[in-house]
């Protein structure tokens, strides 16, 4: 039997098995029939690493390689943008972080499901109202603290990157998750006139699930406040706070207190999923962020990762860890700010860090013997031991070197009792929250 002479949908399944986009574009030279399989596939998930096509005069935004025949495509043929059901544009050229003809893409993809910017434009409009049917949409700016580092100005930390950009789409009528990444929340953005009292009269924001993720630690509490405010539900809150990779480009001062504990509070009926972190020098900062005193009265929580002083500073000494989670919980990492620190930079002493680890311990074994009083669903517990990135403090004179303590025995005997219980314990090493369980899956996209 020839390949040609299998039914339409056979061969759709077998082409849909082909993992490559420069693949696909192979398949659709085979034959006019191949072609008009192989385009549906083509057209459905598009990831464009756009490079500027040639250098121009100062001030002039630069021309990119294949957006322009992508555009030229969409209008020629209006019926390939409605089988793209996801988009990316990743763009590295700085002017383009101005402008760059983004609407004139996605609003010819009226099936469009999953959107990413990497970065978007300043003043690149909205999501259009041609996409009707998106519900995910991610923002990443690495690329413009990255041509921040490499250009050694001021402008993205004096100005912080543009909320407004991120505020504007908040409100897409069928927009659920929101992520964006490497952003400063800026003192200079001022929220009332995207996400206040004047523009909430029409309505609270769809979104579910708001996602901020390797933030820088000067955050300023008015913006991020607003953003939670704005939103008619939440379900899924992240907040990963990461320092800069070169602590000497931007000061690694400690950032006043975000007080957020009453615009979380608000969605505690809700909320299924919350996650705070931080990660490198922000390690210093656990202050900058207030937690809820007890999570016992979150009725939807499921899923729970946080710093574990954060957890507990707030609460009396005699309080235990069951008595502070909601007895639905089902998965709970705790990140421990776990090193002994040199002479050159004395933080914490061998002996009291080894006091501390006692108390912790103690935490937990209290909380496998109230497990099925207070904490039933219970079923996984990670404890993440944090320390320092891959970046050498040692390698200078004046920087403190770490070293990570963690008792072997005391991890396996905490194991066992858990397991006891129904409970699966993990115990990670590692310096970024991304590569915790937790992040893994919350940095998917």
């Amino acid at each position: 039997m020839k390949l040609t002479d299998f039914p339409h949908e056979i061969l759709l399944q077998v082409i849909s098995n082909i993992p490559l986009n420069s693949d696909l574009a192979k398949v659709t030279l085979v034959s006019h029939r191949f072609n008009d399989l192989a385009e549906t596939l083509l057209y459905r998930n598009i990831h464009f690493d756009a490079e500027p096509l040639e250098e121009c005069q100062l001030g002039y935004i630069p021309t990119l390689k294949r957006t322009d025949q992508l555009i030229a495509n969409l209008k020629a043929r209006p019926e390939l943008g409605r089988y793209t059901t996801a988009f990316s544009l990743r763009v590295t050229h700085p002017l383009w972080y101005q402008s760059y003809p983004q609407l004139s893409i996605i609003r010819r993809m009226p099936g469009l499901r999953q959107l990413s910017y990497d970065p978007p434009a300043v003043h690149g409009g909205g999501i259009p109202t041609e996409n009707k049917k998106l519900t995910a949409l991610r923002f990443d700016f690495s690329h413009v603290t990255n041509h921040y580092y490499d250009d050694g100005g001021l402008l993205w930390l004096e100005l912080g990157i543009p909320l407004e950009v991120i505020a504007r789409d908040l409100w897409h009528p069928s927009l659920r998750k929101l992520q964006a990444e490497k952003i400063f929340f800026g003192d200079k953005f001022e929220p009332e006139p995207w996400l206040g009292q004047r523009r909430m009269r029409q309505g609270r924001s769809p979104v579910e699930d708001l996602r901020f993720l390797d933030c820088f630690p000067h955050i300023d509490g008015k913006g991020l406040n607003a953003f939670i405010n704005a939103i008619r539900h939440l379900k899924c809150f992240v907040l990963g706070i990461e320092s800069p990779k070169d602590p000497l480009v931007v000061p690694n001062t400690l950032a006043p207190e975000v007080e957020i504990r009453p615009a979380l509070l608000a969605h505690r009926a809700t909320i299924e999923e919350l996650a705070i972190s931080t990660t490198n020098h922000a390690l210093r900062c656990y202050s900058i962020v207030h937690a809820p005193d007890s999570f016992v009265q979150w009725n939807a929580l499921k899923r729970l990762a946080m710093p574990e002083v954060m957890l507990s500073r707030d609460l009396p000494y005699h309080v235990m860890l069951h008595e502070v989670l909601p007895p639905q919980l089902e998965e709970l990492q705790l990140e421990k700010k776990f090193w002994t620190v040199s002479a050159q930079g004395v933080d914490r002493s061998s002996e009291e860090s080894q006091l501390v680890t006692e108390k912790d311990l103690t935490l937990f074994k209290e909380l496998a013997k109230n497990k099925e009083m207070c904490v039933p669903g219970l079923k996984r517990l990670i404890w993440w031991l944090q320390h320092t990135s891959l970046r050498n403090f040692s390698d200078s004179d004046s920087g403190p070197t770490f070293s990570v303590h963690a008792p072997m025995g005391e991890m396996d005997a905490l194991e066992s009792i858990l397991k006891k219980v129904g409970v699966q314990f993990e115990w990670v090493q590692m310096a970024l929250f991304k590569d915790t369980p937790f992040g893994k899956r919350l940095y998917e996209w």
